[in-house]
């Protein structure tokens, strides 16, 4: 019995010793693939502290070294050697000047979103001709402001657009499908009919809109909540005809700023020339451009701004007062001048250039205003189809990475407004005054810093913050 067991263990230790045998090679091939793998983890380690650390100087080269001012030109690049860890780093640093993308603090309390329209079919339509027209409302947050909601959306239409065209309705959030959405409240006031989502909505006491909208939780789909630069859409469908020719406009209020639209989205009824302009009250074009468009980071510059001004009224207005919104901590610098119609104009300097005005929403701007006394020879007369172009020089030093916008507002004279204006709630000023939303903009620009060495590529975009410099975004590869 004990030899037969002394045979079993004997077979058994072969066994082991041939299984031994099998594994010994590739666990060691494993250990040497273990510490080659381990050397080159270790390497890739250094390698990318070290493009790190290279970067971490180039963000105090920019800061600072003044090497920010060095770079004039957008699209200009700047090479470095870094020697760190006992790697090399090449590093090579481009300068974005883009315009940014993100909401910004506007001057007036009542331009938080931006509202335009367009209609379909505009054009090539008869006189008594029944149709049935598709809006659709372009709702643009431009303000960082996203504490107040969107309350409500009134539209007043064109005479004889009399039929809302029930379950027509729909909403679409940020560039994502059309979504059916309730419909709205409509009735007539005067000569025109207008209608305003939620139905429920109270004009008198600002209840029942969006944000507390229980007829159906899915009635908007959460049209009213916005981030900044956020784009909604409203769409609905009018059934009518027009009995004479001409060019019929859309208007659009929104609650609770009471922001208006100006006339948009016109019909042309009949032979009509292009461009098509809606001939009402807020109708005043604005452009705004600064030269240069761009500055550097500290560096006191003197950026020249033009703004032009259209009447696209049928008939002449009277310009009340011009007023221009400089960006924060930007300073006039006089050189004032005026064309009208490509003609010189007198024009003085503005007032409002001794200090700065402390706006409602904290920021401290100046504000520069052009009125009668600011025009010594013009009455303030705005012939139809006329267009005006005045220029002036500021001082603008900023520190800090980001798009800086100027605003204007061109103030008419007030000669009434219609029943369906004055039921919503406007007043001649709002409606009157057309503005420009945000133009002219200058750019203090951001650094896009690529780091490579041993096999590391370290990509970051750089912005400069107050008081510092922050990573806006980084890529390893």
């Amino acid at each position: 019995m004990r030899n037969n067991e002394v045979g079993q263990a004997f077979i058994f230790i072969l066994i082991i010793l041939a299984i031994g045998a099998m594994l010994v090679v590739p666990l060691l091939r494993l250990s040497s693939t273990v510490v080659k793998d381990s050397q080159i983890q270790t390497d890739r380690t250094k390698a990318l502290y070290a493009a790190e650390g290279a970067q971490e100087y180039v963000m105090w080269k920019l800061l600072h070294k003044n090497w920010a001012q060095e770079f004039t030109t957008p699209g200009q690049e700047g090479i470095i050697t870094i020697e760190n860890c006992g790697i090399t780093m090449v590093a090579t640093i481009t300068m974005r000047a883009i315009p940014g993308e993100g909401g910004l603090d506007l001057a007036l309390e009542d331009k938080i979103i931006q509202p335009t329209k367009t209609v379909t079919p505009f054009e090539n339509i008869s006189k008594n001709d029944t149709r049935t027209f598709t809006y659709t409302i372009n709702l643009e947050q431009m303000s960082n402001d996203t504490t107040q909601p969107l309350e409500a959306i009134f539209d007043v239409l064109p005479a004889r657009l009399q039929t809302y065209v029930m379950g027509s309705t729909k909403v679409r959030i940020d560039g994502g499908p059309w979504l059916q959405a309730d419909d709205p409240n409509f009735s007539q006031l005067g000569s025109r009919y207008l209608i305003f989502w939620p139905k429920t909505y109270n004009k008198d006491t600002g209840e029942g809109g969006f944000s507390s909208y229980t007829a159906d939780p899915d009635g908007f789909h959460d049209v009213e909540i916005f981030t900044p630069r956020q784009v909604n859409e409203l769409q609905f469908q009018m059934t009518g005809d027009f009995n004479k020719e001409g060019i019929f406009c859309n208007w659009v209020v929104l609650k609770p700023w009471n922001t208006v639209s100006g006339p948009q989205a016109p019909i042309a009824i009949g032979n009509q020339t292009l461009p098509y302009l809606c001939d009402s009250a807020d109708n005043i074009s604005i452009t705004k451009i600064a030269e240069p468009d761009f500055i550097t980071p500290g560096v006191p510059t003197i950026v020249r701004y033009s703004m032009t001004i259209t009447n696209n009224f049928g008939s002449t207005n009277e310009i009340t007062a011009i007023v221009d919104y400089l960006p924060q901590g930007f300073e006039y610098a006089g050189n004032v001048m005026c064309t009208y119609e490509g003609n010189p104009f007198t024009i003085t300097d503005p007032q409002g250039t001794d200090e700065p005005v402390e706006l409602p929403n904290e920021q401290s701007r100046y504000v520069l205003l052009w009125g009668a006394n600011e025009f010594p020879t013009w009455n303030l007369s705005f012939n139809s189809g006329d267009t005006m172009v005045i220029s002036f020089d500021v001082l603008a030093t900023k520190d800090v990475s980001g798009s800086y916008y100027n605003e204007v507002v061109v103030d008419l004279k007030d000669v009434g407004i219609s029943q369906s204006f004055l039921y919503i709630g406007l007043t001649g000023a709002s409606f009157y005054d057309s503005y420009s939303w945000n133009q002219g903009t200058v750019t203090v620009p951001t650094y896009d810093s690529e780091v490579e060495g041993e096999g590391i590529v370290l990509d970051e975009n750089l912005s400069l913050v107050v008081d510092g410099i922050s990573i806006t975004s980084f890529h390893i590869r």
